[in-house]
């Protein structure tokens, strides 16, 4: 059953990316199959995504159309509800306003479908990696980061790199093709090896590679400036859950430890902060993002404006932060310390546009 073009365009595009997707065709599949629908009735689980997704039935109604399309009780009418948009709407619900509402009114939890969230996000990352040397099957590739052969990374190699050459190495990429390569050949080396995030997190988190010449306050002992020691401090300032722009602006703002440094050694422990949210809290610290835009090395935007890849967005990642920042400015009294923060960080994206 086909999707007509006039409820495609009514769809967000990045969402629309994963509600075409073969990820979510087969989510679909199993669905019907769980509730144990006729195999000609799976199209109507189809239409019942898109109908949702383009306006057309509201979230809150998803039991009624349910119970109306498969003849359902009321109580499997609720639990298919649960389940389609657990599996087809959670992974993208900050484009469907209203969806998380029903699904939690429907008594959905978003722990329950982590392992489902995680599916989707390998499965896009292949998608994409298939499509890609379909569509540019005689593209030379960029050689590998370790020098050239065609092998990938071993654990090793990675370990040694984020232990030993995430400032001196991967932050000073300033070629946007080999920074994105890097970060599709890590992610799918994450998807692929289960234990591969959490060793990669501990060498990070050991990592001895300095900024700035100043030592760092923390817990009353001066410690050296490393990458370690200051992830540590801005852990024990912020906490150890993921944080948004605003809570890093406020860090290198008002905390003790980053005030010595340069806005040159800022911008890189910005960076590096990045990278550890990028790292730590991956797929979800991606999920705002289409895949093609998925990173683990965070990119700036003048290399992106410098070397945009073909058919990429520029800056929606700062335009959105910007907004986000411009909210919180009308939010945050005048003078306060959130309102200074969220000004610096402001100012730090308008002086790259």
């Amino acid at each position: 059953m086909s999707i007509s073009n006039s409820l495609n365009n009514s769809i967000n595009p990045q969402a629309l990316e994963f509600l075409n997707s073969m990820v979510r065709i087969n989510l679909t599949l199993e669905l019907a199959d769980k509730y144990q629908l006729p195999e000609e009735n799976s199209p109507l689980v189809t239409e019942l995504i898109f109908n949702l997704a383009s306006g057309k039935i509201s979230f809150a109604n998803l039991p009624q159309e349910a119970k109306k399309v498969f003849s359902f009780d009321d109580s499997t009418a609720l639990s298919f509800s649960r389940d389609l948009l657990g599996e087809n709407f959670l992974f993208i619900e900050n484009y469907f306003p209203g969806m998380m509402e029903a699904f939690e009114s429907f008594g959905g939890r978003p722990e329950n479908y982590s392992e489902v969230i995680s599916r989707i996000s390998r499965g896009l990352v292949e998608e994409r990696k298939y499509f890609a040397e379909q569509l540019a099957p005689d593209k030379e590739y960029i050689p590998e980061p370790k020098g050239g052969d065609d092998e990938p990374l071993s654990i090793e190699e990675y370990q040694e790199v984020f232990k030993s050459g995430v400032l001196s190495f991967l932050l000073k990429l300033d070629s946007l093709e080999m920074i994105e390569e890097f970060n599709q050949e890590t992610i799918v080396f994450i998807d692929e090896n289960p234990l591969a995030k959490d060793e990669l997190m501990k060498s990070l988190l050991s990592n001895q590679e300095t900024v700035g010449n100043s030592p760092l306050l923390i817990e009353g002992k001066k410690v050296d400036p490393t990458a370690a020691n200051w992830l540590k401090d801005f852990i024990r300032e912020k906490g150890s859950d993921q944080f948004d722009d605003l809570a890093l602006a406020e860090y290198l703002a008002s905390a003790s430890n980053p005030k010595n440094l340069s806005p040159a050694e800022k911008n890189q422990l910005r960076r590096l902060f990045n990278l550890y949210r990028n790292l730590a809290f991956f797929p979800e610290s991606q999920i705002d993002l289409p895949p093609e835009k998925w990173e683990i090395i965070p990119i700036e935007e003048d290399l992106e404006t410098k070397f945009p890849s073909e058919g990429k967005e520029i800056n929606s990642a700062d335009n959105s932060a910007r907004r986000e920042l411009e909210e919180s400015l009308r939010n945050f009294q005048k003078g306060s310390l959130e309102y200074r923060a969220a000004g610096e960080e402001l100012e730090r994206l308008n002086k790259k546009s």
